[in-house]
């Protein structure tokens, strides 16, 4: 296992120039997704799920705009695409077919419960409205009381609400094909979501169910949660782009940390390399001083003596100036011998 995890460093840093382990940071899990831009290989290492780096040419890429053109390619690859606001057409089409279903069973409800031709907008107008429907609606209020009253309020409320959400959506939609952005996005969902909870809360009026007085508007609850969705799913798709600026500046700032961390680990494995083959600088100079001494001596001992070579001729000569001097004394001596 200890020699597989060495070749997988060994690999690191044949293929990105560097390894992995020591740019990210200490104690955590990462992956590398391969992506191409701009016809070359990129690598993109995610840690944690997070996207962390660009390596590419066997560096890290710490060019804030480059990053920015990086990430762009790198969402493309991953599926998101900038075209998606296209999708929100296709969502708005299937708001226009819907919204007026309802409106045949409303117009019918209204007349049974007199708001067709009576404003009910508090609770003595609903019940005079109601009133003047003396054949259908009065017999049911005097034996149901208040709350079938409030629920036709409640009815004429909401159906007028959504009416509005209906038409808030037209805007939001407008807004978003004249400015694409995130705060025009959210817009057009949050009127996606008002109209879903109106019609939602208009259903289960209880003049449909608890009274049975009118026959249930086609609300179309399905279709709604289904464009919803698919709005948000284009959302998803498009939202990346929206803060790729955002994104860039934080990969530029992890990608910092990642060459700090590499640096410094360099730094500390050299100084170790150098403790190891030498000693410590506070003791390095006198150590070396008599190194240097104890190699001169040994040195010396080692050189070989050194053999003169003496003329034959000149020890020939100094032997006969030495006879020669020997034999002066000599004769010198007997004179002086004679005389005394």
């Amino acid at each position: 296992m200890r020699k597989f995890h060495f070749f997988l460093l060994f690999l690191s840093a044949v293929l990105y120039g560097f390894n992995l382990d020591d740019f990210v940071p200490q104690n955590t899990s990462y992956t590398v997704q391969n992506f191409t831009h701009g016809g070359e290989f990129f690598s993109a290492v995610v840690v944690e799920g997070q996207l962390y780096a660009f390596v590419g040419k066997g560096k890290a890429v710490q060019d804030l705009q480059q990053i920015k053109s990086l990430l762009h390619s790198y969402y493309l690859w991953q599926g998101y695409s900038p075209k998606a606001v296209e999708e929100f057409s296709a969502v708005h089409e299937g708001i226009l077919k819907i919204k007026d279903k309802r409106k045949e069973n409303e117009a019918k409800c209204k007349v049974v419960i007199g708001t067709d031709r009576t404003v009910c907008d508090s609770f003595e107008h609903c019940l005079q409205a109601c009133y003047s429907v003396t054949s259908l609606c009065q017999p049911v209020a005097l034996g149901a009381g208040r709350p079938f009253i409030e629920a036709i309020w409640s009815f004429e409320n909401d159906t007028k609400q959504l009416d509005r959400a209906y038409e808030e959506e037209q805007k939001a939609y407008e807004q978003l094909l004249l400015q694409p952005n995130k705060s025009s996005v959210q817009n057009y969902l949050s009127a996606l979501a008002q109209i879903n909870k109106v019609a939602t809360k208009l259903s289960s009026n209880p003049l449909f169910d608890y009274y049975s007085f009118c026959y249930p508007p086609d609300y179309a609850l399905p279709n709604l949660t289904v464009l919803q969705l698919q709005a948000q799913k284009a959302h998803s798709n498009l939202s990346v782009f929206f803060e790729i600026d955002s994104a860039a500046q934080r990969v530029f700032n992890l990608t910092d940390y990642g060459v700090k961390k590499l640096e410094y680990l360099e730094a500390a494995r050299q100084a170790q390399s150098w403790q190891s083959q030498n000693l410590s600088p506070a003791t390095s100079l006198p150590a070396k001083q008599e190194a240097a001494a104890n190699r001169t001596s040994q040195q010396k001992q080692a050189e070989p003596t050194e053999e003169r070579y003496i003329n034959p001729l000149v020890l020939v000569f100094v032997s006969l100036a030495v006879f020669g001097l020997l034999a002066g004394s000599i004769l010198l001596f007997l004179k002086m011998k004679r005389r005394l």
